[in-house]
């Protein structure tokens, strides 16, 4: 079995070796004027027999790989607003992974639908559905906040007309998160909390502006892995997702 990194770096020589040929224009800087140099077809197709040629020892095992079947639903996983089954399902997991690996009771976790590339059918998911539906390199983080520093993220969460959430319950009235509740409770501003994100969105990402949290652990796993892990583990048992709309967001 080709390791999940090999396959990354394959794809990404693959994305290197297509840009180069998809290039029609050579630039070549000088001092003092920039000159241009058109690229004939020929060194063109070499360009892209080359990449074709470093590719294909790997072919088989990555499609082989990325074909076989990690994880199977009894219903599609789909995005929307202000809450969406697939929303639901990778928060929920992410949340549940984060609890087992960081040894805290999580409280709570917000994703962003952009970084949820695709939606997922009903039936069987492939590692390549995996890897288009979470592209990005984004790192798994654990960070613990005050209620009202975790309020004032909902509020932005209410701005944007809702986000993936996982323990968290809540209206949107006006782009305002009111009635807000963590873990069936109703959320207090002096009490911390344990939430879990990316690193890419505790960063303010996506147009996020995230208070400085308390304590930060870094639990140095890709979230496409981590639910690669997860999917498989289910898998093994023999268990079916469910992905469901619960309310959570209003």
């Amino acid at each position: 079995m080709v390791p999940t990194k090999v396959i990354h770096r394959v794809i990404h020589l693959f994305i290197i070796g297509i840009s180069l040929t998809a290039c029609q224009v050579k630039y070549t800087a000088q001092k003092p004027a920039i000159t241009f140099q058109e690229i004939k077809k020929e060194d063109e197709n070499k360009s892209y027999q080359k990449a074709e040629k470093l590719i294909e020892p790997y072919r088989t095992p990555i499609d082989s790989l990325m074909k076989e079947a990690v994880a199977f639903t009894d219903n599609e996983a789909t995005k929307s607003r202000p809450e969406g089954t697939l929303g639901n399902l990778i928060a929920d997991i992410t949340r549940e992974i984060a609890a087992n690996m960081s040894k805290k009771n999580i409280d709570a976790c917000f994703l962003n639908n952009g970084g949820l590339r695709i939606e997922l059918p009903k039936g069987t998911i492939t590692r390549s559905m995996v890897f288009e539906l979470l592209p990005f390199d984004n790192d798994l983080v654990v960070v613990k906040f005050r209620g009202n520093q975790l309020r004032e993220i909902l509020n932005q969460i209410a701005q944007k007309k809702g986000e993936p959430v996982s323990g968290i319950r809540m209206k949107i009235n006006q782009e305002i998160a009111e009635e807000i509740t963590i873990n069936g409770k109703a959320i207090q501003n002096d009490s911390t909390y344990y939430v879990v994100s990316s690193d890419y969105l505790l960063n303010n990402g996506d147009n996020f502006q995230i208070p400085t949290p308390l304590e930060r652990i870094d639990l140095n796993i890709k979230l496409r892995d981590a639910v690669f892990n997860y999917f498989i583990e289910l898998k093994k048992k023999q268990i079916i997702l469910s992905p469901k709309l619960d309310g959570r967001i209003y």
